[in-house]
């Protein structure tokens, strides 16, 4: 059997003694890197301290031209011209909230005149924008074109002045006058009454039809409205073949030849009974004619002969029968 070894007994002042020499040798902390892309960028902080200045120029700012500060009034810090405008003064865009307020508070540049025409050549690429860039500062010369706009924006530029134009009025917009509109009424046209002895007008295959069919449909059905009842004989005259339906055509035909016998009697009293009213008309006595000059001088109107008259009565007879002809199909068709 080997024997167990027995830990050594230390003393308590030893491991108190290693207990502080080993604190006294704790290792150090590390410090904690921050990479490059958070640092914050010294640059940048130093151009937000420094606030934009305008620079001082030899003209009149724009806020005491009146023509400029009504034409300011009608654009938006976001609109084209106005970026275009604010870079040609101040060689950057700016931010939205306070364009027009800057603009404002120009009064010329302080760069050479050269270099001032070079950024306007190349701010103004097209005749459009230079033609925008001119109205906004009212320095729009006469020739209108590319090489005398730019020259009028860099001269305005160097010294701005007020070009003592009077803006155009606003254009008042021409109110149009509302047109009445005839209000259509929804009624159907009424027809012509008839005239007084006039014959009656004939009845079609499908009336007789009706006559008969309406009695019977309304004792087989009594709850049926008017409309309802309509409907079921037209469906039972659909239903019918041409056979079925030769004994109501025979009654149209019948009912026809009866009108057109009464229409020709109606007619021969009415003209007996108009050419009985009308009088005699006694044919009118020639003038004579007198040597004197001042019978000539005078203007005999016109009247009208037998013959006229007779046409026109013959032509108004025409048009009635054609209206009665016209009135007597609608009533077939129906």
């Amino acid at each position: 059997m080997t024997e167990v070894e027995k830990p050594v007994e230390r003393p308590e002042e030893e491991i108190e003694e290693e207990e502080e020499e080993t604190v006294g040798r704790s290792k150090p902390k590390r410090e904690t890197k921050v990479p490059e892309r958070l640092k914050p960028d010294e640059s940048s902080s130093s151009s937000r301290d420094t606030k934009f200045t305008i620079p001082e120029g030899k003209g009149t700012a724009l806020r005491n031209i009146p023509n400029i500060v009504k034409l300011f009034e009608k654009v938006k810090n976001t609109d084209a011209e106005v970026k275009l405008c604010y870079k040609a003064c101040f060689k950057r865009e700016g931010k939205d909230i306070n364009r027009k307020q800057h603009l404002k508070q120009f009064n010329g540049v302080t760069d050479p005149e050269k270099e001032v025409k070079r950024r306007v050549d190349h701010i103004c690429k097209n005749i459009t924008s230079a033609k925008n860039v001119a109205k906004l500062f009212d320095c729009t010369p006469e020739h209108k074109d590319r090489e005398a706009l730019v020259d009028a924006i860099v001269q305005f530029l160097l010294k701005p002045k007020a070009s003592g134009k009077a803006l155009p009025s606003p254009k008042t917009k021409k109110v149009k006058a509302k047109r009445k509109t005839k209000k259509t009424s929804t009624k159907k046209a009424s027809k012509p009454k008839k005239e007084e002895g006039a014959p009656k007008r004939p009845l079609s295959s499908y009336f007789y039809f009706v006559q008969e069919q309406r009695d019977r449909v309304k004792l087989k059905y009594p709850a049926m409205g008017v409309q309802e009842i309509a409907k079921k004989i037209s469906e039972r005259w659909r239903r019918l073949d041409d056979n079925d339906k030769k004994p109501y055509e025979k009654k149209a035909k019948k009912d026809r030849e009866r009108y057109e016998v009464e229409k020709e009697e109606w007619k021969k009293k009415k003209d007996s009974g108009k050419a009985k009213a009308k009088p005699d008309k006694k044919p009118a006595k020639k003038k004579v004619e007198s040597d004197d000059d001042d019978s000539d001088d005078e203007s005999e109107k016109p009247k009208k002969t037998n013959k006229k008259a007779a046409e026109e009565k013959s032509k108004s007879k025409k048009k009635k029968e054609e209206e009665e002809e016209k009135d007597e199909d609608e009533d077939e068709d129906e």
